[in-house]
């Protein structure tokens, strides 16, 4: 069963050639059911269910995309400091392959890939991964003793399952994000990075810079600047969407 059809049920948007398609599915077994389920939370709990205008499973990830969106935004800029910062930053890169072999060495990865169609993950310690169109992601085999999981490119929302003992990575580039249990969005394109927290914590670290964002917050890491925007009336929205 493709992906996309499931979502446009979720979302009421199906043909009814779909629908029939999807009750059948479900009735086969228990394990389609099971699967059904894992993907009918992962997008309640995204706020990805509503009603869209069109047909169009991209209109749907627009929706689940839609809580990051605020009117007034305050901008924190860190002005490169020029020769200082092209050392920097190679020492960062540095810094991040290292620990991405550190990450990986040894126990392997799983590789996931979302080429046309959305995808979803339920990881091995319970914490649950959306994956937009042409995202592709790794997460390390022995993932329940290492949380590490590195984004190559593309969109995906973390749902992470708290355990203290044991925090949750996500690697880009030279950049770390960490949390013990939240949920994030992070969109990592050629030229800019942006994490978007929808609950908890989230500690972002690039080289020597650290930066703690709290729900309702956005950060933005392009190739010469590091800003923090907060996005005022994020956090309204979000609690009145987990009410309704």
């Amino acid at each position: 069963m493709n992906d996309e059809i499931l979502i446009k049920f979720l979302l009421n948007e199906s043909s009814a050639e779909e629908q029939v398609e999807v009750h059948n599915w479900l009735n086969q077994n228990d394990e389609n059911r099971s699967y059904f389920s894992g993907l009918q939370k992962i997008w309640v709990e995204s706020k990805a269910l509503g009603t869209v205008a069109n047909r169009d499973v991209d209109l749907a990830w627009d929706k689940f995309k839609a809580s990051t969106s605020a009117s007034e935004v305050k901008t924190l800029k860190l002005k490169p400091r020029n020769v200082w910062m092209r050392v920097a930053a190679a020492l960062v890169f540095a810094l991040g392959s290292w620990l991405l072999y550190t990450m990986f060495d040894g126990g392997g990865y799983t590789d996931l890939n979302a080429d046309n169609q959305v995808f979803s993950q339920l990881l091995p310690d319970g914490s649950e991964l959306t994956l937009n169109k042409r995202s592709h992601l790794k997460f390390a085999n022995n993932f329940k003793d290492n949380r590490s999981v590195q984004l190559d490119s593309g969109d995906v929302f973390f749902s992470v399952k708290s355990d203290k003992e044991k925090p949750f990575r996500v690697q880009i580039d030279q950049m770390m994000v960490e949390v013990v249990g939240t949920s994030f969005n992070i969109k990592h394109l050629k030229q800019e990075t942006e994490v978007v927290v929808e609950s908890g914590i989230v500690k972002v670290s690039l080289g020597s810079d650290e930066v703690l964002l709290h729900k309702g917050e956005k950060l933005v890491i392009g190739e010469s600047n590091l800003k923090l925007k907060v996005e005022k009336g994020l956090r309204d929205e979000c609690e009145s969407r987990r009410s309704s």
